[in-house]
């Protein structure tokens, strides 16, 4: 690695994406007309499967990223299988089965479970 962050720039960094990014993905959703979204951006399930397949990826990328980044500075795993990924397909997809079968939740947690899933394979 050529740059070795400090711990204190790193929590100032997640600091900062988790107040950022969640804006971001919320003005993502508003763009495309919101009301079925919590204050961050979080849509609920319902709403989560009527998003066009561009905005889905531009939350996950919103969501899923900060959450890496976390994961790879508290656990330091060998391979950093989030960024390995080719695209976002598999997690999209991922939540909009979640979202099929738990209508009254929010894609935030099919998300979540995405990366639970993803980072707990051998």
């Amino acid at each position: 690695m050529l740059f070795k962050p400090s711990a204190y720039a790193i929590v100032i960094c997640i600091a900062l994406c988790a107040v950022l990014v969640p804006l971001a993905a919320q003005e993502t959703l508003r763009i495309h007309g919101t009301g079925d979204t919590t204050l961050h951006g979080n849509p609920n399930c319902r709403y989560w499967l009527r998003l066009e397949a561009t905005v889905k990826d531009t939350w996950l990328k919103a969501i899923l990223s900060p959450i890496n980044m976390g994961y790879m500075y508290r656990e330091k795993p060998a391979q950093d299988r989030y960024q390995s990924l080719p695209s976002l397909i598999q997690a999209s997809n991922f939540v909009d089965r979640y979202c099929t079968e738990n209508a009254s939740e929010l894609a935030m947690t099919g998300a979540v479970r995405y990366f639970e899933r993803l980072t707990s394979q051998p």
